[in-house]
Order: C-alpha cells, then structure tokens, then sequence
C-alpha cells in the first residue's frame, strides 16, 4: 500500500498544478517528500500505527493477500492494545518514562503484551476487554507459525473481530479519555516534526483510513466487507 502525498510548496503557489508523490507505508509515519520540481517536504501522518496497520490489512484482503491481511489486523490489535495500555496508565499518573520502561520489557512477548491490555481495560472500566473468539485467536497462530493460508471469507471474518473490538473499546475510551488521547496524538505529531531536518517544511498528513480513532462517539462499527467490496469496484474487480 501506498500514501498519496502532495507537495504543500507547490499547493501554496498553486494548487491546480501541485505535484504529488506516492510513498509506502513506513512504521515511523514520518516521510520526508521531494517533488518533480525539486521541492522538500516532511509529511508527518497524524494516524495511530494501528489505524494504519489496519488500512493495510484491507488493502492486502482487496489486492488478494489473505495471510497478510489477517497478519496486519493482527498486529493493530496489538499496536492497539499497547495503546490502551499507555493511556490508561498516564490516567494514573504514569511517567511517560514509566510507560515506555514498563512497555519495552513485554514488548517481544505479545501475551504479556495482551496480559496488560485486559488489566488495564479492567482497572479502567470494571468490566472485562473485548478479545478475540478462539477460532479466530487459533487461525492468526495457524497463519503466523504454520504457513496456513485463510480464505478470502476467512481474513474477512478475522479483520471484523479485531475491529469490532477495537471500536467497542474506543466507544469505551472516548470521552473519558480524551484529553491523554488528545495528549498522545499531540505528542506523536511533535516527535515527527523534530524529525525533520533543519530547514525544511513539515506539516501534518491526514489520510482517510477504514478505521479511524476520530470517528464521533456513537458511531457504527466500520464494516470490512463493505469497505473490501467498495474498493474492488473501485479498482475494477471483482
């Protein structure tokens, strides 16, 4: 997959003429840009890494890579349960420090990984996490360490689990947690613009993505086979 990004020197002249560059997707969200015309540019995505591990997984399931699609949602569930984590422990008056320590020493271990996502939730909410069923936790092992490789139906089905627990535990979040997730999102913004090089122009990215943590309160779950199916058309399939 690849991001459209324009060139925000020539929109500034003139936008009918802007040139644009495509680039791939990188796990820094930081992409440093030069246009046709010599210009340089920092774009810094203003999206979470799960949102975009997400919008991966469902351009893999259009282009017909089963196993990477259900591997991509499987990694947003993790980069969003880290996420969880982070902002539920700053709600404790956690150190970013802290939070970061704390993280790096389950940060090669996904079921401590996973072991910390449902005691925070619980901490948070009283209640416990929304978590996958076992045929789908069972078919991400089989893809992951036994070659198997899923059905479109199959990839499908396991992307909508992992997004309905995403939303169901955003649904959560929002409005209690707003100001820290604002925090974060400030924060990931700011660590993206001192990544620039002196000198050069940096500005925020907003790309439009199958899920999205900005969604309003109340909104309904983001179907994956509707958001497959709109794209194959688009791009003339079938």
């Amino acid at each position: 997959m690849r991001l459209r990004l324009h060139c925000y020197t020539c929109m500034a002249k003139d936008q009918i003429t802007a040139l644009a560059v495509t680039m791939p997707l990188n796990a820094t969200g930081v992409y440093p840009v030069t246009c046709g015309r010599g210009h340089r540019t920092v774009a810094v995505l203003q999206q979470s890494h799960f949102e975009v591990l997400a919008e991966a997984g469902i351009q893999a399931i259009v282009d017909g890579y089963y196993r990477d699609g259900v591997l991509s949602f499987a990694s947003a569930f993790e980069r969003f349960q880290q996420f969880v984590f982070e902002i539920v422990a700053a709600s404790f008056d956690g150190s970013d420090a802290a939070i970061k320590a704390t993280w790096k020493v389950m940060a090669r271990q996904s079921e401590r990984q996973h072991g910390a996502y449902l005691a925070s939730y619980l901490f948070a909410f009283g209640e416990p996490a929304p978590v996958l069923q076992s045929k789908q936790i069972e078919l991400r092992n089989d893809v992951a360490h036994k070659g198997a490789i899923p059905t479109i139906d199959q990839s499908i089905d396991y992307a909508q689990a992992v997004t309905n627990a995403i939303h169901a535990t955003s649904e959560k979040m929002k409005g209690r947690f707003d100001t820290l997730i604002s925090q974060s999102i400030t924060n990931h913004l700011t660590q993206g613009h001192l990544a620039a090089a002196p000198g050069v122009p940096v500005v925020t990215h907003f790309h439009p993505m199958f899920l999205s943590f900005g969604q309003p309160a109340g909104a309904a779950t983001p179907n994956v086979l509707s958001a497959v199916q709109r794209r194959m058309l688009a791009d003339g399939g079938d």
